[in-house]
């Protein structure tokens, strides 16, 4: 019963925040076509997926001469597979299976000689 209750509560806000995102996306486009120099686009990385949605249904903005952009094509440069940065890939550091005995067996060999002169000393 609490569950069911609880996905309901859950469902109603999720519903709620929907709402207000898309409340908010139809705010910001007048603002923005009131004045577009002013609007910070910063404001829109909140608004979700429906938000941004309604804020570019909203603005309408016309496709009249926003054709393809005429750039020279840049040079492609081939890179030898050996060369490409594989990101934190290249930098992580796996230790070999000799290296964890070899600091293992040092351990106990550390122990080994502080237990042995600790009885050497007694005696």
């Amino acid at each position: 019963m609490a569950n069911e209750e609880f996905e309901d509560v859950v469902a109603a806000a999720t519903a709620d925040a929907s709402a207000s995102r898309k409340e908010l996306g139809c705010s910001y486009a007048v603002e923005f076509r009131e004045n577009p120099e002013s609007f910070d686009p910063r404001k829109l990385i909140p608004l979700g997926k429906e938000g941004l949605l309604t804020f570019v249904a909203t603005v309408n903005v016309p496709a009249h001469g926003l054709g393809p952009a005429n750039e020279p094509e840049a040079e492609v440069e081939l890179i030898e597979p050996g060369s490409v940065d594989r990101g934190w890939r290249d930098k992580q550091n796996v230790p070999l299976p000799f290296e964890i005995s070899a600091l293992l067996f040092g351990a106990v060999a550390g122990i080994a000689i502080v237990f042995g002169s600790a009885i050497a000393w007694t005696i």
